[in-house]
């Protein structure tokens, strides 16, 4: 039977060519098939080991939202050319919550294969608390990725426990590690912020892309037309102070931009007197702010640039400490506005706080009626742009999409400030992929 001779072993036959679908793995010389999609015209495709995928067919965007911050997501999906719809046939997602405070998501339409950017601000509201924002969007995230989304994409304008980025002391948590290792494990595959409390932060994401926006070009805006209509001193009267180490760099980036040259630092310092026994250790019994330069505050109005504003204890300090330098008044200019406890009472007592600048990563209407001082700023803009540009893979630093961009932005800065007449338009999808939102029932 096994003789010499005996018949050559037949040679397997060949499997026939792949057709029909262009998903799966293929080897490095498959030649991808005609389809709906791909007319016989097109030219042929070369697939290397990874999930096909045409590009001159772009994939279909997706914007959902949780409850955290409604208003936000509108004006953003307003800008890239959408229209959030609230009735029961475009809700992307129907989150309840169980009679134990649990939350339920329930996908009602198909984001297979689509390209979803879900907006979620992990900030307190009237009825809610970090954590449950926090839980909230890693509960969105993993809906999508378990119903098959092409690619998923958390927006977090307010990044919380953004303040907890290092080890104080050896017995406290890196508690913003751990909120990213959270939504690593939920498989995002990219991530867009604003001004992070912490460069560091980028790093816990380890390999996954983010895009930590800059909210200063918003403010520039904003300080531009103040000086114009002569609502502010002029460039040369006024003082760019940087409230802590942290916020040097965004102080110098918007002196750059307002073309002022006097900057101040104002630190925060340890008292030489009065140690006190604290665990064993000896340590300063309190900390005092200083000024760098304090001669440089004489007769001149002062920008102070922080990144967030809580209680506004150390705004408060910083303007007594700028006024007894010599300052005309102040301006407390922060990222993310907060004003937790009494903060919009103590901003309407502080006598040297003129105006609190602060943009809208947070929901600010009942601040605004608590507070005449405060001036809420759009970053619709900017997020609607990062969007934009992840979705049609442009670069970054893109020259000409940045000239157009913030042009049209200078000009248009109340509500909505840039047009998406003069860009590339989305491709609208069929009725039941339109942009889409999600709200927990409160």
């Amino acid at each position: 039977f096994f003789g010499p001779n005996m018949a050559s072993k037949p040679q397997p036959v060949a499997a026939p060519p792949l057709t029909g679908s262009t998903g799966g793995m293929y080897s490095p010389t498959t030649k991808l098939p005609p389809s709906p999609l791909r007319p016989s015209s097109s030219p042929t495709v070369d697939i290397k080991y990874t999930k096909s995928f045409d590009h001159n067919v772009p994939f279909t965007p997706r914007i959902i939202t949780g409850n955290s911050h409604v208003a936000l997501a509108e004006d953003i999906a307003a800008l890239v050319g959408y229209e959030m719809r609230r009735d029961s046939a475009g809700v992307l997602l129907t989150p309840k919550l169980f009679a134990n405070g649990e939350i339920d998501l329930k996908l009602l339409t198909c984001v297979r294969g689509d390209d979803v950017y879900v907006i979620q601000s992990t900030c307190p509201g009237p009825d809610r608390d970090v954590n449950t924002s926090i839980m909230e969007l890693m509960l969105m995230l993993h809906t999508c990725r378990l119903a098959s989304a092409e690619r998923v994409t958390a927006v977090v304008p307010y990044f919380a426990y953004g303040r907890q980025s290092f080890m104080a002391t050896p017995d406290t948590p890196i508690a913003a590690a751990a909120v990213s290792k959270l939504m690593l494990c939920m498989h995002v595959d990219q991530v867009i912020t604003v001004d992070l409390n912490a460069s560091q932060i980028q790093g816990f994401f380890h390999n996954v892309p983010l895009t930590n926006l800059s909210a200063i070009p918003v403010f520039r805006s904003y300080l531009h037309k103040a000086i114009r209509s002569q609502s502010h001193p002029s460039p040369d009267k006024l003082v760019v102070v940087a409230v802590g180490p942290a916020n040097v760099a965004r102080a110098k980036e918007l002196g750059d931009m307002l073309g002022v040259w006097n900057y101040v630092s104002c630190i925060t310092r340890r008292t030489e007197g009065g140690r006190e026994i604290h665990k064993g250790h000896v340590r300063p019994s309190k900390k005092v702010l200083q000024l760098d330069a304090p001669d440089v505050c004489q007769g001149m109005v002062c920008i102070a640039v922080d990144d967030i504003i809580d209680t506004l204890s150390t705004t408060t300090n910083v303007v007594k400490l700028l006024m007894d330098s010599g300052a005309q008044y102040v301006i407390s200019l922060a990222t993310h506005g907060l004003f937790t406890n009494d903060a919009c009472t103590k901003a309407n007592e502080c006598v040297g706080l003129r105006e609190i600048i602060v943009t809208d990563t947070t929901p600010q209407a009942e601040h605004q009626a608590m507070c005449p001082k405060l001036t809420v700023l759009n970053v619709s803009g900017i997020v609607s742009t990062a969007i934009k540009r992840i979705h049609h893979e442009r670069a970054d630093k893109d020259d000409d999409w940045d000239t157009r961009e913030w042009n049209q932005y200078d000009f248009d800065l109340a509500s909505c400030p840039i047009s998406t007449s003069e860009h590339e338009v989305w491709p609208q999808p069929s009725p039941d992929k339109s942009a889409d939102i999600a709200c927990p029932s409160p």
